[in-house]
């Protein structure tokens, strides 16, 4: 089944409190149902600050919007592991988080499965990997629940299609990231 309306989501940067609530505030007047929140200062001090962050944004938007995060875990030197990883996602699931994204490095498949196993949210990484073939073990292997390609580093779009049709045949949710997540293909029953 192909989608004839999708919903776009926002996408901005963390930042301290009171920066975040303004940003927060102009992307909901900007008609978005939807918002993606990443990188700094979000997992880069304590889990306090993490938590501090996020119910700062579930309390600025309300519980109608839908928020995501993106932790960054493709960033170089990314210092957290399964345990960090875990303990986060339950934390982001009691603030009705849809999914985590990048919450491990991105090779780390075996965290990615134990992670998916045990999370109580949706899980989403590929942003940084690169064809499809890079795709396959964490589809075939049932990794995330969300595959994320980046049509400028998957090898453009046509390569992406390549992999939004693996991820159907696997029923894995696709999502595209960067310049691309304005448009979704997801398998969905009817």
């Amino acid at each position: 089944m192909y989608r004839h309306r999708i919903k776009p989501y926002g996408s901005i940067l963390f930042d301290e409190p009171g920066p975040l609530q303004e940003k927060l505030q102009r992307t909901v007047e900007r008609g978005f149902k939807a918002i993606k929140l990443g990188w700094r200062p979000f997992g880069r001090r304590d889990s306090k600050t993490d938590e501090l962050l996020v119910r700062t944004a579930r309390d600025t938007v309300g519980p109608d919007i839908e928020i995501m995060v993106d932790a960054g875990g493709s960033e170089q030197f990314w210092p957290h592991g399964y345990k960090w990883a875990l303990e986060t996602a339950k934390m982001l699931a009691s603030y009705g988080i849809v999914w985590f994204e990048e919450a491990l490095p991105p090779d780390d498949i075996e965290g990615f499965i134990e992670l998916r196993r045990h999370a109580p949210l949706p899980i989403a990484t590929g942003e940084v990997l690169t064809r499809r073939q890079s795709f396959w073990p964490f589809l075939q292997r049932h990794a995330v629940d969300i595959v994320q390609p980046d049509c400028t580093k998957c090898g453009g779009i046509t390569e992406a299609h390549r992999i939004a049709w693996m991820a159907y045949e696997h029923n894995i949710l696709y999502v595209p990231h960067a310049g691309t997540r304005r448009w979704v293909w997801r398998r969905t029953c009817t």
